[in-house]
């Protein structure tokens, strides 16, 4: 009888030591899942932020385009002024300016 719960002992000791070293197999890989994960979380958190960014910078892209377009808008150009005009401008410049539209302002 002795002989058979020795036996078993030195089974169940066998039996654990492959069970810690599967063990520690597992905790090793778990590691190893965890910090990739870990990674592919900031990659995801970058990417994210790049999709942002990037909208973001057509967006300014878009209204720079505006801004510029509403300021040459407003540029004039004006030709073929005499050139003894530097002191009478605003009575030379009538002569050739006409109203092609105007437009209320709301107040």
């Amino acid at each position: 009888m002795d002989a058979i719960q020795a036996l078993l002992n030195n089974i169940k000791l066998k039996i654990d030591v492959l069970l810690c070293a599967d063990l520690h197999k597992v905790t090793d890989k778990v590691t190893t899942v965890e910090g990739q994960l870990t990674g592919l979380q900031a990659v995801n958190k970058l990417e994210n932020q790049v999709q942002d960014l990037t909208k973001e910078h057509a967006d300014m892209e878009a209204k720079l385009e505006n801004q510029e377009g509403r300021a040459c808008r407003n540029n004039i150009r004006i030709t073929e002024v005499p050139e003894r005009a530097e002191g009478h401008c605003t009575e030379c410049l009538s002569n050739y300016f006409t109203i092609e539209r105007a437009h209320k302002v709301p107040t």
